[in-house]
């Protein structure tokens, strides 16, 4: 397994694929009224949904006109081979518990999630939260085209997604084992 690290950056995504993926993820949303495009997270172990609030998620298909270069963005900047890409939306009182996102059945050695809301009020909630150290709890706030990339297990969990909050959307994407690597 890789060392733990927590990487931040803001305005991630240049500004052309960073539009594209978010009219994406508002078309599936909004423009698109068809249950075939969203799973929940319910399906996952229980551990990892407690009593959250459904999170649709929907995985493109690799022939969306941006996938090849987000999947490329995505290697470049964590080193790692992309697993799987998907768009999350964080409905109403959804979380995610406290967890990591190796998985015992994969190669998985990390993740990078990225923030698709123009605006996001602080009061919202949705927040990234991981440990910095034994007794100290970081929180990142969801904010536009915000990269969080976590490798080697970090464990780590979201707030709830507040009532009065606009539905929280990013861009989740698995990686697996080094880039390159035999």
């Amino acid at each position: 397994m890789l060392p733990q690290e927590v990487t931040v950056r803001q305005d991630f995504l240049p500004l052309d694929l960073y539009d594209q993926v978010n009219v994406y993820s508002k078309d599936i949303l909004w423009g698109r009224p068809d249950r075939e495009h969203f799973t929940t997270h319910h399906w996952w172990p229980p551990e990892t949904v407690c009593d959250s609030q459904p999170i649709l998620i929907h995985r493109p298909t690799q022939d969306v006109p941006f996938y090849s270069r987000l999947r490329d963005i995505m290697e470049d900047t964590s080193g790692l081979e992309v697993e799987q890409i998907y768009f999350y939306y964080g409905t109403m009182y959804s979380y995610f518990p406290w967890h990591n996102d190796i998985h015992p059945k994969s190669n998985r050695n990390g993740a990078i999630t990225i923030y698709l809301n123009e605006i996001w009020d602080h009061n919202w909630g949705g927040y990234y939260m991981f440990k910095e150290t034994e007794f100290d709890i970081r929180a990142i706030q969801p904010k536009q085209n915000l990269m969080i990339l976590s490798k080697g297990g970090v464990i780590h969990s979201t707030t709830p997604v507040s009532k009065s909050a606009d539905i929280r959307r990013s861009i989740q994407v698995y990686l697996g084992r080094p880039k390159n690597a035999q």
